[in-house]
Formats: C-alpha cells, structure tokens, sequence
C-alpha cells in the first residue's frame, strides 16, 4: 500500500472488548507495512472468549469464587500469547491499547509462569501505553496487598532496564472508562515513563489519534529517537 512505513515492526495489543479487526488495529495495517496483531481471546464477560474472565471463573476450578485468580489467570494468558508473538515477531515497538497496555506492562514487569513473580523479559524496544487499563483491571481483580506487590516488581524491573526500553504513555483528560490518574500515579512510580495527556481525548482515542494521523507520527518519532540512543542505524521510509 502508499504511503505504508516499511522498516518499522509494530506489535499491536488490543484493549479487552476488542481485537484483530480493531480501529487501531486495521489503521495500523494501513499505515505500516509490518504488523502483528495477536488475538489475546480477552473479554469480562463473553463465554466464547478462551481468556475471557468470566469463563475463567466458572470453568476453571481453582478459580471458583475468586474473581483475583480468574483476573490473573485471564491476564497470565494474555500475557502468555504476547511474549510468544514477541518472540517470534521481534517488534521494533509495542503498543498497547487500554487493556493492552495492562498486558505489555505485565510483559515489562516480568510477570510469567502463571505465578506473580519477578521474571525475565528478553525483548527491547519502545513501548507506547494508550490509555492503559493498569490500575483500572489491578483494582477490578485483585487485592490491594497483591496491587501493590505488582507495582514494585514493575517498578523494580524497569529501574533496572533503563536502557533497554522508551516507554510512553498517551492518555485523554476525558477519560472516563479509565480515569488520566491511573497514567499519573504509573508515571510517579516510575518517573523514566513519559506522559502526554491530549486535551479532550475519551478512552478510545480515535479523533486525538486515529483521524488526524497522529498515531502513525508519534511510532515514527519514537522509534527513530529509541534507535538514535541505541545507536542503531536505521531509518523508517
């Protein structure tokens, strides 16, 4: 297609009642030339979604009557089919939308083997958080002691990988499914992340980001100034 940007590998992480055939999804096939998008099968309450939370809830034993297993369950698969794409797709960047982001930051915080642990995260790169769900599915799911537990060991991590990512945060002031100071309190834990709040900006972000094309600017821009630090010579056409 026209236009497509071409040397910049984009891995897409859809919110929790989306997915592959997204608006941002399918803008950001149209914009560059390679994308992956994988299905994370995430919803609350849809039973025909393999993570959604519900249906971890009710047919998973272990998670009876506890809706904090079934989030982590739900989250830790997600998290599980993003780390294999990421993998195998080795993405200049990851963006991540709402429940996206919640997911990526899990990646960041190293959070594997269906345990809350500390854990080993082998990608770099640049990361672009858009409204992301954070606190929002922490406080929906889990306990506070566990909340804050999550916290440190993303904070920790990200403290000790300074270098290896450029982490960015993209967050309306009207907002109104998950609230502009989930984003501020996320930056004041880990002051490395970078905030832009876009005035009149909802939850979806379509017209602040989608249909002025500003989406595809902001990839391109951090993208470039990620590999600039790294040293690492390639510029997008």
């Amino acid at each position: 297609m026209e236009n497509q940007v071409q040397n910049i590998k984009v891995l897409f992480l859809h919110g929790l009642e989306s997915g592959v055939q997204g608006s941002k999804a399918n803008y950001l096939r149209k914009n560059f030339k390679e994308v992956c998008v994988p299905d994370l099968k995430i919803s609350v309450y849809k039973l025909n979604k393999q993570n959604s939370i519900l249906r971890k809830l009710l047919f998973n034993p272990k998670n009876w009557l506890s809706p904090r297993m079934a989030g982590l369950d739900s989250l830790q698969c997600c998290v599980d089919i993003a780390q294999q794409q990421i993998k195998q797709f080795n993405p200049d960047i990851i963006v991540g939308s709402s429940m996206g982001g919640a997911i990526a930051c899990s990646i960041l915080a190293g959070l594997k083997e269906k345990q809350f642990q500390k854990g080993e995260n082998q990608w770099q790169g640049s990361v672009l958080l858009l409204a992301p769900a954070l606190d929002y599915y922490l406080q929906k799911t889990w306990n506070q002691s566990l909340q804050e537990q999550w916290k440190q060991i993303l904070a920790q991590n990200l403290q000790n990988s300074t270098n290896r990512y450029d982490i960015q945060i993209y967050h309306g002031d009207l907002d109104d499914t998950v609230p502009l100071q989930n984003s501020n309190d996320l930056i004041k834990l880990c002051p490395q992340i970078k905030l832009e709040i876009l005035q009149g900006g909802d939850h979806r972000l379509n017209s602040s980001l989608i249909d002025n094309n500003k989406l595809k600017e902001i990839i391109i821009k951090q993208v470039q100034e990620y590999q600039q630090k790294q040293g690492i010579q390639q510029q997008p056409k």
